[in-house]
């Protein structure tokens, strides 16, 4: 039987989008590429929140624009049937410090904050050790690598 979370987070590049020189792969129309499994396993979790998390400071650096790096996320949720809740994007230099940067639990706590969510009962999903570290900063109760939440296909 599979464990029921009261919120499900999850990081985009590299746990639910192909990533390609560590960032996400866009072809020159600007699509995004699911990774497998992402579809099948994001499906049957509407109904229970959803959100995603994610680091883009080539927003800071110039290289990337604010309203591509939210496409991403609503090519993904189109992608999945609509079943993203809510999302943070942390867009600040790698080195601003800021508190919303992971590993730094900004993001969540935001998410958590405005969705009234009990982070002890929430899972993380990702592909990073700063993904792992965020969800302990942010007391989130289960961490789980990506490629054991999204098995092969």
């Amino acid at each position: 039987m599979e464990k029921h979370y009261s919120a499900y987070f999850f990081d985009l590049g590299g746990t639910l989008l192909a990533l390609e020189q560590d960032e996400i792969a866009c072809s020159e129309t600007g699509k995004v590429t699911l990774l497998p499994g992402v579809r099948d396993h994001l499906l049957p979790l509407r109904g229970t929140p959803v959100f995603v998390i994610t680091n883009q400071a080539a927003v800071a650096l110039g290289q990337l624009s604010e309203a591509t790096a939210r496409g991403f996320i609503d090519q993904i949720n189109a992608a999945v049937g609509q079943v993203i809740t809510d999302y943070r994007i942390c867009m600040h230099h790698p080195l601003a410090g800021c508190p919303c940067r992971k590993p730094q639990p900004g993001m969540v706590f935001d998410l958590a904050r405005t969705h009234a969510i009990n982070l002890a009962q929430a899972v993380l999903i990702g592909d990073t050790a700063n993904d792992e570290q965020c969800a302990q900063l942010a007391g989130i109760g289960t961490f789980l690598w990506a490629h054991d939440f999204f098995p092969s296909c």
